[in-house]
């Protein structure tokens, strides 16, 4: 699942994931979670997914950076509407 998110996978490819067992609450070398790099991606909707589906937007990478600060200094190739959706979205998490 995480190469799906890091992909920019739909939402739909990663519920069938889910369906078959992927865990959601896995983290990479540098402690970062799904929701990380979806931040990371600008993706919205993976975003707002993986929110649905329990993922928190205050749990630290290994530099102490949440989703919410990510999102706010680096979400990567995203407009500024959609980075503000996407801080928005955490917020209200």
């Amino acid at each position: 699942i995480r190469s799906a998110v890091s992909a920019r996978a739909p939402v739909e490819f990663l519920e069938q994931l889910l369906a078959k067992g992927a865990q959601l609450d896995v983290t990479g070398s540098e402690g970062e979670t799904l929701l990380h790099l979806a931040v990371q991606n600008g993706d919205l909707e993976s975003v707002a997914w993986l929110l649905d589906h329990g993922l928190h937007p205050d749990v630290q990478n290994a530099n102490g950076n949440s989703a919410l600060l990510l999102a706010v200094t680096r979400a990567a190739g995203s407009s500024e509407d959609t980075r503000q959706a996407i801080v928005e979205r955490l917020v209200e998490s």
